[in-house]
């Protein structure tokens, strides 16, 4: 529930203010009564006990309190809520929080307005270093509006029992069956809620293991303009059995990969509320669908083709080798482009079967995000195409084109099929994380984009919650050249092809400097380490079901990160370090 009370007030310069609303968040169950706020003002040291009644929504309720005189006072104000349950007991905040700026999300001279704070929790933003952009050609990413890793928001769901209970808590239930609730997203500035929603259950391990993990659907407005939201909520629920840290394996790795300029999702930490009770604190991923195409390669203002999407459906499905094609795969290939040339219809996928993918049923299955063509093509399900243009669509073809142009050798040829600087970025991220569930070492949990413009190819690493588990690249003294021609890793030969172009290659060595210097430092120091600590410290101390988070977090940094950034920085015989610099936005203390 959340507290909204508005009291005739002074803030700290000595002006006077109309009034000021306090804006607290905790879920609402069949227990809770009520929320109150204590205030205490330094000057007489007195406590105003105020009662919240007013239900906003499952999150927030207002009540509005006045005062017929100001109060003047010196900033030392303080404030801290209490919870009642209807069984009479009571819960008290255990910290103060002080009434100062970074409290406020509003400081109009008629209202001040706190921002929304979850009860018994003391920070507001997380106090982040930045993430460094190191590429010399990097461009602004749009970010979604549910996107800031800088703090940890609140979603809640609320959906009758027989949804609950019958699909999304019913381990059985495969994840193909949507069910209605009502969402309300809250920031710390910001309140959002969207009624009849779509939510499924989601995810491999998670299918089985609680915390379940789900996508959600919905429509958002923003002006004139209305958009379907997919977003993913994962629990990595290995977190809760042993001394894991997937979600920070995860957050981590996308860090690492936007900083080396890298196309990959936007990951922030959510906590998730079903029906008023907790489930724990999870990763928000941005779908990899046409609103993340629009993002990174906009086509809609210029009236382009989408372009096409290929998601990877099993393991080790890849082109080439480390000398050759991958066996099988170029016959493969050739075989599907003649016999499959174009895009088969959504409905062929038994995608919502009555074809209705814009409504909401009782016969609606999974129905992929974008249209037209979301079926796989071939009979094991080796490649789903997640956009394209039907009419000319020619999946086969263009893995076939791609893989034999690599082969050859010829870098015009090469940099007309596959964006070039784009992939070794993409290569320098596999390279830096090694997730063993991924493109290079498992050929898994990738996309191919092809661009409908350029024709170029880009790489896109997805799912990285199994990343900083090999260390192979110290192990067996690999190098940044020739990295994956060893073990015979994924697509081994597109990076050697690619570093035979001088500018290439020197724009490559410029990264991993740069990466090495300002981010991936061996020094354990600067904005990396920084935000792992924050990240595993909050998770550690507001979701302490995860037994072994913060220890397994120093692992991913002294077992791996440490050792792989020590070899790189002698690999490339660099000059010493300079101080680490962090550009962090401050978060609020309490006492």
């Amino acid at each position: 529930a959340a507290a909204s009370i508005s009291i005739l007030f002074c803030f700290v310069c000595f002006c006077y203010c109309e009034s000021i609303e306090f804006s607290a968040v905790y879920p609402v169950d069949e227990r809770f009564s009520s929320l109150h706020l204590l205030l205490e003002s330094s000057p007489n040291g007195q406590e105003i006990y105020l009662m919240t009644t007013n239900k906003q929504d499952n999150l927030t309720h207002t009540t509005l309190v006045t005062q017929n005189t100001p109060l003047m006072f010196e900033g030392n104000t303080r404030y801290r809520y209490q919870v009642s349950y209807i069984n009479g007991t009571t819960v008290v905040e255990d910290f103060w929080r002080f009434l100062e700026p970074c409290r406020l999300q509003s400081t109009s001279e008629d209202l001040l307005r706190t921002k929304y704070e979850y009860f018994q929790q003391e920070e507001n933003e997380l106090g982040l270093c930045e993430v460094p952009i190191l590429t010399k050609t990097a461009k602004t990413v749009p970010k979604p509006f549910y996107y800031d890793d800088n703090q940890v928001m609140t979603v809640s769901f609320i959906m009758s029992n027989k949804d609950l209970n019958g699909v999304i808590f019913n381990p059985n239930d495969q994840g193909e069956t949507y069910v209605k609730a009502n969402m309300t997203l809250v920031s710390l500035t910001e309140r959002y809620n969207f009624e009849s929603m779509k939510i499924r259950r989601a995810g491999g391990v998670s299918l089985t293991k609680y915390p379940y993990s789900y996508q959600i659907k919905f429509d958002r407005t923003d002006g004139d303009v209305t958009e379907e939201v997919v977003i993913k909520l994962k629990a990595y629920p290995l977190d809760y059995e042993r001394d894991e840290a997937n979600i920070i394996a995860e957050k981590s790795s996308v860090d690492i990969c936007t900083s080396v300029g890298a196309p990959i999702n936007y990951v922030s930490l959510v906590r998730v509320i079903i029906n008023g009770e907790f489930q724990g604190i999870y990763g928000m991923l941005e779908k990899v669908d046409n609103s993340f195409i629009e993002r990174r390669w906009p086509y809609k203002e210029a009236q382009n083709s989408v372009g096409t999407l290929y998601k990877t459906q099993q393991a080790h499905w890849y082109l080439l080798t480390n000398s050759s094609w991958q066996e099988g795969i170029k016959d493969f290939c050739t075989r599907e482009a003649d016999s499959a040339s174009s895009c088969c219809t959504c409905y062929e996928n038994d995608c919502d079967v009555d074809s209705d993918c814009n409504e909401f049923d009782d016969d609606d299955e999974v129905c992929q995000s974008l249209s037209c063509c979301e079926c796989t093509w071939e009979s094991n399900g080796s490649v789903d195409v997640q956009s394209a243009n039907c009419a000319i669509q020619e999946p086969f073809q263009d893995f076939i084109q791609l893989g034999d142009t690599i082969l050859e050798g010829s870098m015009a040829d090469i940099k007309q099929i596959l964006n070039s600087e784009s992939y070794i970025q993409s290569l320098l991220c596999s390279l830096a994380v090694m997730n063993a569930d991924g493109y290079t070492y498992n050929g898994k949990n990738y996309y191919w984009y092809r661009d409908s413009v350029t024709g170029e190819f880009d790489l896109i690493l997805y799912d990285q919650d199994t990343s900083f588990t090999r260390q192979s690249y110290v192990n067996e003294h690999w190098t940044p050249y020739d990295w994956t021609m060893h073990g015979n890793l994924s697509d081994a030969l597109f990076l050697p092809a690619l570093l035979q172009d001088s500018t290439l290659l020197e724009d490559y060595n410029d990264l991993i400097q740069n990466f090495v210097r300002k981010f991936y430092r061996p020094d354990r120091a600067g904005p990396l380490y920084q935000r792992m600590e924050v990240f595993a410290n909050f998770i550690a101390k507001y979701n302490p079901a995860r037994p072994g988070v913060q220890y397994k977090t120093n692992g991913f940094i002294d077992w791996f990160i440490l050792p792989q950034s020590q070899r790189l920085f002698e690999q490339l015989n660099m000059q010493p370090l300079e101080a680490a610099e962090c550009a962090s936005s401050n978060s609020c203390g309490a006492v």
